[in-house]
C-alpha cells in the first residue's frame, strides 16, 4: 500500500463505529491481500467491525485530479 485518501470515520450508533477508505496499491501488489490486511488492522487496532475499503491501482488518478 502506498497511500490512503477519502477516509471518513463515524459512529452509526453507540458502540458501532464505521469507516470507509480508498487505499492505493503499489504496482504488482496483491489487492486481496491488502484488503485482508487492512480489515485485520482495523479490527485488531481500532475495534472496527465494519468498514468499506476500496483498493485502487497506483496508476489511477486521485479522485480530486480526475474531476479537475
Amino acid at each position: 500500500m502506498v497511500g490512503v485518501h477519502d477516509l471518513p470515520a463515524w459512529q452509526i450508533t453507540a458502540g458501532l463505529p464505521m469507516m470507509t477508505a480508498h487505499v492505493i496499491a503499489a504496482d504488482g501488489a496483491d489487492h486481496h491481500r491488502i484488503l485482508h490486511e487492512v480489515d485485520t488492522c482495523l479490527g485488531r487496532d481500532f475495534d472496527l467491525g465494519h468498514g468499506t475499503i476500496q483498493v485502487e491501482h497506483v496508476a489511477r488518478p486521485m479522485e480530486s485530479d480526475a474531476h479537475a
